[in-house]
């Protein structure tokens, strides 16, 4: 099967076609002027208010509507968490079973803390963003979470062998033992050299975002997530992808400056498309996506 990926870059839109065997399977469209993607942004925030009864708080992270953290999006990483959690479960113990249960969220955050937090769900009409401060920065084949200590793996990796060929791998590495990380289906067959590489560039960027954050006075952006340039060479830019063709020279450059961190080896894949006929039209696409928005779809059978 061949795979390919094809961006085309305008003033105001960029557009991501994913085929195989020449057909469309997936495609992308990003307006940069129109909506902007919060979801995966890290922000030092403030808390403005705090609601016993709802369980929540509403945090300022600059975007003039608070975001919504609730009290199970609250990392258990305060003094006495251990205590408040044990107590709370004891008193909602029944006979038939344990039921999880939390403090209330006036004991983990008072109105004025600052504290970091990752967005997890857009602002949808008059309400904010959801929040959380379980904060997870993700890679190609890792995501790190700062604050978890925990090693998990993909239910989609299904190989018992791969999977004890990870862990080792992991182990040997020698990660800092406070923080967790989370393996990616695509991390299947990816070397101990592909690991230890994106493990630093993670821990790094972390780093990054701490030494921000120490610096800044709330509310402020520390992170911002990948466009959907970045965020298709991370995530669908694999060793099975045969031809990666870009129409825009800075966007080039930039693409390739994040393989040499990343994946260098596939930047032989990547290529700069230079002639005068539109890129989407040289490969056939512009017309498989004419007939996306179709009334009327022809299908395999004749129907």
């Amino acid at each position: 099967m061949q795979k390919e990926i094809f961006i085309n870059v305008t003033q105001h839109e960029r557009r991501v076609a994913i085929l195989e065997n020449k057909k469309i399977e997936e495609f992308y469209i990003e307006r940069p002027y129109e909506t902007k993607n919060l979801v995966g942004n890290v922000y030092k925030g403030r808390v403005d208010s705090v609601l016993p009864g709802m369980g929540a708080a509403f945090v300022n992270i600059g975007l003039g509507k608070n975001g919504f953290l609730y009290v199970s999006d609250v990392v258990p990483d305060f003094p006495g968490y251990d205590r408040l959690l044990e107590e709370s479960a004891a008193e909602e113990e029944t006979p038939r079973q344990k039921q999880r249960s939390y403090p209330s969220i006036s004991e983990l955050l008072k109105k004025g803390d600052e504290t970091l937090v990752q967005v997890v769900k857009e602002p949808i009409g008059t309400k904010g963003a959801r929040l959380t401060t379980h904060i997870s920065i993700p890679g190609r084949f890792l995501v790190l979470m700062p604050f978890d200590n925990h090693i998990g793996l993909s239910k989609r990796i299904e190989s018992r062998e791969e999977r004890d060929r990870i862990r080792k791998i992991l182990e040997s590495l020698k990660l800092p033992k406070e923080m967790g990380f989370i393996v990616r289906t695509a991390a299947q067959g990816a070397s101990e050299r592909d690991f230890s590489r994106e493990s630093r560039y993670l821990l790094n960027l972390w780093q990054h975002i701490k030494g921000r954050a120490k610096r800044a006075k709330p509310p402020c952006l520390l992170h911002e997530e990948y466009d959907i340039v970045l965020r298709v060479t991370r995530d669908m830019f694999t060793n099975d992808v045969s031809r990666f063709e870009i129409d825009s020279r800075n966007e080039f450059r930039r693409i390739s400056h994040f393989l040499r961190i990343l994946a260098p080896q596939l930047r032989q894949c990547l290529r700069l498309y230079g002639e005068r006929a539109p890129l989407f039209e040289k490969y056939d696409i512009e017309k498989q996506i004419e007939k996306i928005y179709n009334r009327i779809v022809q299908l395999k059978s004749g129907g």
